[in-house]
């Protein structure tokens, strides 16, 4: 019975863990994208 009542307990930070790491990655993601389109940008109005 302790085995059934930790792993209930368990359960919910098990899957905030997974959807923290999910965030992280869609968040690093978006900063990488974010941070090419300015250098992209720069480069376009230097090169022009």
């Amino acid at each position: 019975m302790k085995e059934r009542t930790s792993q209930t307990h368990a359960n919910p930070i098990a899957t905030l863990n997974k959807a923290w790491q999910i965030a992280e990655r869609v968040m690093t993601a978006v900063a990488l994208i974010m941070v090419a389109g300015t250098v992209g940008l720069v480069s376009l109005h230097i090169l022009a």
